[in-house]
């Protein structure tokens, strides 16, 4: 079912509060999974919420994210977003393992890190664009 293969509607809902574009090939609507070839050529209605596959999410996560240092010198931390391994996304530092990120499909735990992101001024939703059509 194509249902496991998008994000959930709970965190989908969480990711349109936050303000992230709401384009995508799925989407949330009454409960129910709406597909839409194109987007330009449905109206949806205010209650819809995009319900992304998992390589719509990826295209907006950084490879990794520098951080400044509290001295005010070059930035020295650097995470890598993209690290997967036995079943878990997280976000490590070189030395320290930041966070990690469970669910039962890759969908949704690509959804929590980008919430983590958003929610702890990593990353603002406002600079999200898709790097691909449709």
């Amino acid at each position: 079912m194509i249902s496991s293969h998008v994000l959930s509607m709970t965190l989908a809902k969480e990711l349109k509060v936050l303000g992230v574009p709401q384009v995508s090939e799925f989407y949330w609507e009454d409960e129910k999974l709406v597909y839409i070839d194109n987007p330009d050529d449905l109206p949806l209605s205010s209650k819809a919420i995009s319900a992304f596959l998992a390589s719509e999410i990826e295209e907006w996560l950084p490879d990794a994210i520098n951080t400044e240092r509290d001295d005010g010198r070059a930035p020295e931390n650097r995470w890598s977003c993209k690290r997967y391994r036995n079943g878990q996304l997280g976000i490590d530092h070189p030395n320290v393992k930041i966070e990690d990120f469970w669910a039962q499909t890759m969908c949704d735990a690509l959804g929590k890190m980008l919430i983590y992101l958003i929610k702890n001024n990593l990353l603002d939703p406002s600079t999200l664009t898709r790097k691909k059509n449709l």
